[in-house]
Order: structure tokens, then C-alpha cells, then sequence
């Protein structure tokens, strides 16, 4: 998350639960919801332990035929 940014506000309902630096946040995290936001929080691992992506196509079509202009005569 430091990545991302500088500071962090933690939101639960749209009421702010906690307001303060990355590092604040992070180490010293006070509030129960936000221990447990923490707590379900797993990064994906980096470098040579990171797994190669998946692809995964986006679309798959089988028996579709396209075209343009009056249907063909049979």
C-alpha cells in the first residue's frame, strides 16, 4: 500500500475510522476495524517468489460466422 500513497483514511460506512501516514497506519494500527482490515490484507508475492500471470482469454466463441451486407442466397 505505501506504494500507492503517502497517507491513508480508513472508511467504514462513510464514517472515517482512522487518518494518518502509510507508516502510522500500518504499524501502529489501533482501531479494531482497522486491525481486521489489516489482517485479510495478503499482498501477492514480488520477484522471483511472484507466480507467472495467467492468461486467461477474454473471449471465446465457437460456430459464429460474421458479415456484412444482405444475407448470402443458400
Amino acid at each position: 500500500m505505501t506504494l500507492i500513497g503517502d497517507r491513508i483514511i480508513v472508511l467504514k460506512g462513510g464514517e472515517v475510522q482512522k487518518e494518518g501516514t502509510a507508516a502510522q497506519i500500518l504499524t501502529r494500527a489501533a482501531h479494531p476495524y482497522t486491525q481486521s482490515l489489516l489482517a485479510a490484507f495478503h499482498p501477492a508475492p514480488r520477484g522471483a517468489d511472484a507466480a507467472p500471470p495467467t492468461r486467461v482469454p477474454a473471449l471465446e466463441v465457437d460456430g459464429v460466422t460474421a458479415g456484412y451486407g444482405p444475407p448470402a442466397a443458400r
